[in-house]
């Protein structure tokens, strides 16, 4: 019988989860981004949103590849803006439960704000400009 963590195990890792993530969730859950993007920028966005992911407190795999996908469908810091970065700063939460609050407690509106103020640099924050440096 297989369990859940025998099917998380692959992607537990971050190579495992990267390879997974873009070589065959993308393709069938996000195939528009998948196509838009060389293999090598797919792979350093889905590292660095994983790195987020692990940084807001979403260490399971399952909740890092709805953190990931958030990114891509909402934008690349969507937890910093109302809404989502109150449910992403709650530390009184286990990870899947906050998963499931994005879900569920998100407005429209809240939404819609995120996408429309969103910054695609975060896919990429090594190069974004910190205090007139570009890192």
């Amino acid at each position: 019988m297989l369990r859940q963590e025998h099917m998380t195990m692959r992607i537990s890792q971050e190579q495992g989860f990267i390879d997974w993530y873009v070589n065959e969730f993308m393709p069938e859950h996000l195939t528009i981004f998948h196509e838009s993007f060389n293999k090598e920028d797919l792979y350093r966005m889905v590292r660095n949103g994983r790195k987020d992911a692990i940084a807001c407190g979403f260490d399971d795999p399952s909740s890092q590849v709805h953190f990931v996908t958030f990114m891509w469908k909402i934008g690349a810091n969507f937890y910093q803006f109302p809404g989502f970065k109150e449910i992403a700063c709650t530390t009184e939460q286990t990870a899947p439960e906050r998963i499931e609050r994005f879900y569920n407690e998100i407005t429209d509106a809240q939404r819609n704000y995120a996408i429309d103020k969103t910054n695609d640099r975060y896919w990429f924050p090594e190069t974004m400009n910190r205090g007139g440096i570009i890192l």
